[in-house]
């Protein structure tokens, strides 16, 4: 292929205008018309035809093997999006199937997580059978029981406290 320095008496403007006309049929009536040689551009209009087609196939052959990568790594990309959606969806599961740790409760929460009645569990409370104490509730003179979360373990480890002997 011509080198397109300046030593060789070619401008990129006169090589392109040059390839166009290559690109027209009666490129070579053109050429000789114009008095242009083929020492002019280089081994002959043929040999920089056959010169340029091997430039573009090869440009060619490179883009589609670039284009085909691109197409084997959106694959895997995909596979790891599926993937990851597959995780997501058993993560989602696995915390709406869990109950926010509070710091204390009241018997209806205490009640529901061991699947027990509020009336029990407030019994419980006035029977000392668990450690609970009393808070306003903001309705007069009423307080209401509280019980804490150390308390909710302890009661699921080792279950109620004894009846104490003096009520």
């Amino acid at each position: 292929m011509p080198k397109l320095g300046n030593d060789d008496g070619l401008s990129r403007s006169h090589f392109c205008r040059q390839f166009t006309r290559a690109a027209s049929p009666g490129w070579l009536e053109e050429t000789e018309n114009r008095s242009l040689t083929p020492r002019t551009l280089g081994n002959g209009s043929s040999s920089l035809t056959v010169e340029l087609g091997q430039a573009s196939s090869d440009r060619l052959a490179r883009l589609e093997a670039f284009l085909d990568g691109i197409a084997a790594r959106l694959t895997q990309v995909q596979e790891q999006q599926g993937t990851m959606a597959a995780t997501l969806a058993e993560f989602r599961d696995v915390v709406a199937g869990q109950k926010t740790i509070k710091d204390w409760y009241s018997p209806e929460e205490i009640a529901e997580i061991l699947e027990k009645q509020p009336y029990t569990v407030r019994e419980w409370c006035r029977y000392r059978r668990i450690n609970a104490r009393k808070r306003p509730t903001g309705r007069g003179d009423a307080k209401e029981w509280e019980i804490s979360h150390e308390e909710l373990e302890r009661i699921k480890s080792h279950g109620l406290l004894p009846i104490p002997s003096k009520y």
